[in-house]
């Protein structure tokens, strides 16, 4: 397995996981931001409803990081479950944007 940019993930890897995650309605304005190495995002969800307005859907900022031992990589205004932190990870993992797999000598 080779080492991967996490910026060089492509919008429609982004959209793939993030719509997984998420099951998004839509997904905009991804930008990447090389100072702080993290990928973001508009997503639109919906299925949500109250007694005042009934069904509604809404858009959130969501922030993506690389996966760390301390940081699960995902950032937005609400809590995202475990199964879906560990999404994440196998996601990043498989696409080869692990921290461990850069200059790793054990790996041929």
């Amino acid at each position: 397995m080779k080492y991967k940019e996490f910026l060089s993930l492509t919008d429609e890897e982004i959209k793939t996981i993030v719509h997984e995650i998420f099951n998004t309605e839509k997904i905009d304005n991804i930008k990447r931001d090389v100072e702080w190495q993290e990928i973001t995002c508009d997503i639109t969800t919906g299925g949500w409803s109250d007694e005042e307005s009934g069904q509604f859907s809404t858009t959130d900022e969501l922030t993506l990081k690389m996966p760390t031992l301390t940081n699960c990589g995902i950032q937005i205004d609400f809590s995202v479950d475990s199964d879906d932190t560990k999404k994440w990870r196998q996601f990043c993992l498989a696409k080869g944007c692990n921290d461990y797999l850069k200059d790793n000598p054990y790996i041929e």
